[in-house]
Parts: C-alpha cells; structure tokens; sequence
C-alpha cells in the first residue's frame, strides 16, 4: 500500500509540474505583460 501511495505522488507530481508550465506558459505572454 505505501509502495502504491509513494508510486501514485511522484507520478502526480511529475505531470503537475508540466501542467502548470503549460498553463502558466499561455496566460505567461499576456500575465508577463500585466505583471510586471
């Protein structure tokens, strides 16, 4: 069960770091422009 619970959080978090970076990635150009 710990193996599974360990197996399922790196491969949660390894494809939340690429979702965030695409959805970041797109509102990036126009929030880049009104951020800073």
């Amino acid at each position: 069960m710990a193996t599974e619970k360990k197996r399922g959080n790196r491969e949660t978090k390894k494809p939340k770091k690429p979702v965030l970076k695409i959805n970041a990635a797109a509102p990036s150009t126009k929030g880049a422009v009104v951020l800073p």
